[in-house]
């Protein structure tokens, strides 16, 4: 489904989305998640997971992320794995390769599990809908624009783009303390 994205918009409210991780940041979520898995099979999880948003670029689509503010703030691994994710989210929002939000915390639209819409050739939209294990890809044209409604509120809440910038680079040099 990714691969023929013309655009994605992703809210996330626990962690930085699977598509703008780093690979140290997603190989901590990845052995937590699967502790059984053997060195290779990490690395090729990890890989899988971190090479995906080369191909969008390649692509030219557009990538939309909202997240809550207490992902920017929340250390996965270690406070260093933390600033080199918040690096890699500001060197992406400034090249113009992402636009990314963060929703401040407080009482918002994101109060609520992840998810993904994905425009897909013609026009046509998606929506994964993820929980504890996995997701499910939802066509209902009622949800998908139920989501949509909810992912603009979101933007609508979430501070500006440059704003988010200066959030992720003052939460990275608290997390170098």
């Amino acid at each position: 489904m990714e691969r023929k994205a013309e655009q994605i918009r992703e809210y996330q409210s626990i962690l930085f989305p699977g598509l703008i991780q780093t690979p140290d940041y997603a190989r901590v979520l990845v052995k937590a998640r699967n502790p059984l898995a053997s060195e290779d099979e990490v690395e090729e999880l990890v890989t899988a997971r971190t090479d995906r948003i080369g191909e969008l670029r390649e692509r030219g689509s557009l990538l939309w992320f909202v997240v809550d503010e207490s992902v920017v703030h929340k250390p996965i691994g270690s406070p260093k794995i933390l600033a080199e994710q918040l690096q890699w989210i500001e060197n992406l929002a400034q090249s113009g390769t992402i636009r990314f939000q963060v929703l401040p915390l407080a009482h918002h639209p994101g109060l609520c599990a992840p998810f993904r819409l994905v425009t897909l050739d013609k026009r046509r939209m998606v929506l994964y809908a993820e929980h504890a294990v996995g997701g499910e890809i939802l066509e209902s044209l009622d949800l998908v624009s139920e989501t949509l409604t909810l992912f603009s509120a979101m933007q609508a809440e979430a501070l500006s783009s440059q704003a988010s910038v200066e959030l992720i680079t003052k939460a990275k040099e608290l997390s170098k303390r």
